[in-house]
């Protein structure tokens, strides 16, 4: 009886033992592999941006051979290297200035001015039928007829991608980001809204 019950208690005592070394176990792989998803999230991040950069060079050298559709600007216009930076301006263009609009891309349009071509946000230039369709092939090219409709609109609803809400509400004006086991939780900050995402989906949006 006596060895059993001895038996029974180092059962135990082991066992208790052992269960924080299981618990620090579960942390350990936990924290791994939130770093290794972060390692992956960056490493998508920067591969995008490296596509990007090459698109924009082939969109380059196709823009210097095409004439565009003639616009005039209606305000001082700054020209952006790209509409991600704004701090990277390339021209600013006078109002009422005559320019040839190259292509359309979440709010901005890519312009050329005399030697110059950039992006110049689309509340600078004059609208016209010709714009609108450059905007409207470009957004059913990349979605669906519905989904463009709703983005020419500026709708915004749940489960859209980070890159829908920027064709249809353009850049944010500041981005926090929050990495968990539950996933990645990203804020977008808008001039009156503030969007939330989750794993790069919309999952709900407040009004200031």
């Amino acid at each position: 009886m006596k060895v059993i019950i001895i038996t029974l208690f180092l059962c135990l005592v082991l066992n208790t033992s052992l269960f924080p070394q299981a618990l620090d176990n579960i942390d350990a792989k936990i924290d791994s592999l939130s770093k290794l998803k972060q390692y992956y999230i960056d490493l998508i991040e920067k591969l995008t941006i490296q596509i990007r950069d090459l698109e924009n060079k082939k969109t380059e050298i196709l823009d210097k051979e095409s004439p565009g559709v003639e616009t005039i600007t209606l305000n001082k216009a700054p020209m952006y290297e790209n509409p991600e930076e704004k701090s990277k301006i390339i021209y600013t263009i006078s109002k009422n200035t005559k320019i040839s609009v190259l292509n359309y891309e979440s709010h901005y349009y890519r312009v050329k001015y005399k030697d110059y071509i950039g992006w110049v946000l689309k509340n600078d230039i004059a609208q016209n039928e010709e714009l609108f369709e450059i905007k409207q092939k470009k957004l059913v090219n990349k979605y669906d007829i519905e989904i463009a409709k709703d983005i020419l609109d500026e709708k915004i609803w749940l489960d859209m991608t980070k890159e829908m809400v920027i064709d249809s509400w353009g850049y944010p004006l500041k981005v926090s980001r929050v990495v968990n086991v539950w996933g990645v939780i990203e804020n977008w900050q808008y001039e009156d809204t503030n969007l939330s995402f989750k794993d790069g989906k919309l999952q709900r949006w407040q009004d200031f």
